[in-house]
């Protein structure tokens, strides 16, 4: 269910929350002196989708669409819990976070598998993980985009194959510069932004990308400084995810006070 049928808001990337909220408060106030009959409906639409969130998280609301009592009451115990100002309404404010709440409920923990396939070194490689910053450790906001480098002898070629959401893959190209007992090494691949090489390791079994970024309107003001970037396991960035999760759930749902001691050690 949308926020509004008044206004939809951008991300809370692109727009701080304070910011946001202040716009839908606006946007509510036009529509209530526009149309109050649309207002009404708006109005029943968004206290039904914190009804919904609310029911999600614990605090035993129901879906009448309506700010009865007990939905009042489970606001002001959530709007508590939060931090937020305790009004009892579905305010701009309380239902921007039980959204955000939701999607940290919602936060994806597959990652792709890692493997580094030298079984026949001396005529293909085949390599799959996720791009890592040497140094930098994974957290739960690092990104596990799947990829997979094939390379091919005969063709003294490598193929890059980057799968972006579900059904979106780039594939980039690289012409093998040197292929020995224990390296492979590639001339540049040119994208629209960078320029980028590989460098494939039987020994470390890792595959490390060079990106230099050559066209300045990619990133204005910032130093074309080459970028170094390691095929590695995702299994850091699950870890981190899973503990995001569960701190999450901690943080968000509402528990009895019994659950805990039916559930031992278990994660709730």
């Amino acid at each position: 269910m949308s926020v509004s049928s008044a206004q939809s808001h951008p991300p809370s990337h692109i727009k701080d929350q304070e910011s946001i909220a202040r716009d839908l408060e606006r946007a509510w106030k036009e529509l209530k002196a526009k149309d109050p009959v649309a207002w009404e409906k708006d109005r029943a639409s968004s206290v039904l989708e914190a009804q919904e969130a609310l029911a999600q998280f614990g605090y035993g609301t129901l879906f009448t669409a309506a700010l009865d009592d007990r939905t009042k009451e489970a606001l002001r115990k959530y709007q508590d819990r939060s931090g937020l100002p305790v009004t009892g309404d579905v305010d701009a404010r309380t239902l921007l976070h039980l959204q955000d709440d939701q999607i940290a409920l919602q936060r994806d923990i597959l990652v792709p598998s890692y493997t580094f396939d030298d079984s026949s070194w001396n005529s293909w490689v085949s390599v799959r993980g996720v791009w890592l910053q040497p140094g930098k450790e994974p957290n739960a906001n690092t990104e596990a985009t799947p990829i997979l480098v094939q390379c091919v002898r005969s063709a003294r070629m490598c193929v890059m194959a980057t799968a972006h959401f579900r059904d979106y893959v780039v594939l980039d190209y690289f012409e093998v510069e040197r292929w020995d007992a224990s390296q492979i090494t590639t001339g540049p691949s040119d994208g629209i932004c960078d320029r980028q090489t590989l460098r494939i390791s039987k020994a470390d079994q890792t595959v490390l990308v060079t990106s230099t970024t050559y066209n300045s309107a990619c990133s204005p003001g910032l130093p074309n400084k080459p970028v170094i970037s390691r095929l590695g396991d995702p299994k850091g960035i699950r870890e981190a995810r899973l503990k995001a999760l569960s701190a999450a759930k901690d943080r968000i749902l509402l528990f009895s006070p019994e659950v805990k001691g039916r559930l031992g050690s278990q994660d709730h």
